[in-house]
């Protein structure tokens, strides 16, 4: 059993945001579906297929605007954190012993192939 929290930051607009947040569990949970419990990387293998799954339906849907997401994966049963995140939005775990930022920005001016994606 996951738990999962996820933040949408629309771009340009609120429709992409709204659609992600709307349709990004059952992604999720079509990306779990295809990967055995047993997989120690399931997560993080649900998590890319529900990224791109998402993307594929609001640019096929002709969306204007876009979003950045952050989705954290918390399996207790595991005692795992799996992040992933698009753009600029980041995650930051807080303990006792300070802060840790999860994320690396995933910025389209310092990615050729992106910047190719989107032209």
């Amino acid at each position: 059993k996951l738990e999962i929290i996820a933040v949408f930051d629309g771009h340009g607009g609120r429709k992409a945001a709204a659609y992600c947040a709307e349709h990004a569990l059952e992604a999720l949970q079509r990306g779990l579906e295809a990967i055995p419990p047993s997989d120690p990387k399931r997560a993080q293998g649900a998590l890319a297929a529900a990224f791109a799954a998402l993307d594929l339906a609001v640019v096929g849907q002709g969306v204007p605007d876009g979003t950045t997401a952050t989705l954290v994966a918390v399996d207790a049963a595991r005692r795992e954190i799996t992040v992933a995140n698009v753009g600029d939005s980041a995650a930051v775990m807080y303990t006792a012993g300070g802060s840790t930022v999860l994320t690396v920005d995933d910025r389209v001016e310092a990615n050729a192939e992106e910047r190719a994606r989107v032209a």
